[in-house]
């Protein structure tokens, strides 16, 4: 029989439990059950996200851990659309991570360089400058170079100076709890844009958070590591 003791980590189980069964680790396509969790998933890609509980309310450090993967959160505050993604792989440094839902975002060192299944997605990114002028540890200034497809499947160019300044020292708030990080803003500008990203570096070099503008078709993408140090 088993006592009330064991409550706590069968909970932690069946959430693991259910993450699974959406795909997470298995590849398998959100949307086939499993609850919310596989709304959530399963509403990434969507111009707007029906109304429903909070992906975000429902992560627990412990029911990450039981993933034993990595896995981080990312958000799309414009449309009001989260998800979970697991890395799939990575090429020549640049990460790929896939959601339940068939959307993927790819990085280099928590830098956004593509996404895909998003719509109107960043095709490619030259953010070499940036990488380099980021772990610097900044004031620099750089060029951006983003790449989209137009209504004619023509691929178009946007060119962007940006500056890199260091913030100081900022609290990263996760889904998993709050790290000490140092953050640093970089402020983007260019014939039709502006925007401002954020990226907060834990002691260790790595990025625990960013908010990264993506296009004007998707607008935002905040990415949030969920596990590592």
């Amino acid at each position: 029989m088993t006592g009330h003791c064991d409550r706590p980590r069968r909970g932690v189980v069946r959430m693991a439990a259910a993450l699974l069964m959406l795909g997470l680790l298995a590849g398998c396509a959100a949307g086939q059950g499993g609850g919310p969790l596989a709304d959530a998933l399963s509403r990434i890609g969507a111009a707007r996200a029906p109304a429903g509980p909070s992906l975000r309310a429902q992560i627990t450090p412990e029911a990450v851990a039981a993933l034993n993967q990595p896995v981080i959160l990312i958000a799309l505050p414009e449309r009001g659309a989260e998800a979970l993604a697991r890395w799939v792989g990575a090429n020549n440094g640049h990460a790929t991570w896939a959601s339940g839902d068939g959307v993927s975002i790819r990085i280099r060192r928590g830098i956004l360089s593509a996404t895909r299944g998003l719509g109107g997605d960043l095709l490619s990114a030259d953010i070499a400058d940036v990488e380099a002028a980021l772990y610097a540890g900044g004031p620099t200034r750089v060029i951006r170079i983003h790449r989209y497809l137009d209504g004619t499947d023509q691929v178009t160019i946007r060119a962007l100076v940006c500056d890199i300044t260091r913030a100081g020292p900022d609290t990263a708030e996760t889904a998993v709890g709050g790290f000490a990080t140092t953050r640093f803003d970089e402020s983007c500008s260019g014939p039709d844009r502006t925007f401002e990203n954020r990226y907060w570096i834990g002691a260790n070099g790595q990025l625990r958070k960013t908010r990264q503008w993506v296009g004007p078709d998707v607008g935002t993408i905040v990415i949030e590591r969920l596990t590592g140090e």
